[in-house]
């Protein structure tokens, strides 16, 4: 997950990589959550629906592999949600409104992480 996170911290919405942090919680049913501008991943969540799945492709060069799309995307619009709660704490429709904006304002550099991404480019880059 880590990966997916720091490539869009760096790449998609340009925001400082320690505002994002990663934690395992097996009990909740939380997938993350923002407290106070800093946002935190479930761990679990990606193990349970995403790690085997992508464990086959992690030497691969192409990011035309559906899975990473799916995760990237779904990452994507989780963070998207979760800095739309900087603007607003309840889900209404000023969050709402939020969270389009900032989905509409980086899916076009989100694209393009996705066509240049590869885990070989990634562990080169030293990203790790």
């Amino acid at each position: 997950l880590a990966w997916i996170l720091r490539g869009l911290a760096n790449y998609v919405f340009k925001i400082p990589i320690e505002t994002l942090h990663l934690y395992r919680d097996i009990n909740g049913a939380r997938i993350a959550f923002n407290d106070h501008h800093a946002l935190f991943f479930n761990l679990r969540y990606y193990e349970q629906v995403f790690a085997d799945e992508v464990q086959p492709y992690l030497q691969a060069t192409s990011s035309s592999i559906p899975i990473i799309y799916t995760i990237v995307n779904f990452y994507f619009m989780l963070t998207c949600h979760e800095l739309a709660h900087n603007f607003e704490a309840a889900h209404n429709s000023n969050f709402i409104h939020h969270l389009e904006t900032i989905a509409v304002k980086f899916m076009a550099e989100k694209d393009l992480f996705l066509q240049q991404f590869s885990f070989q480019n990634y562990l080169q880059n030293n990203f790790v």
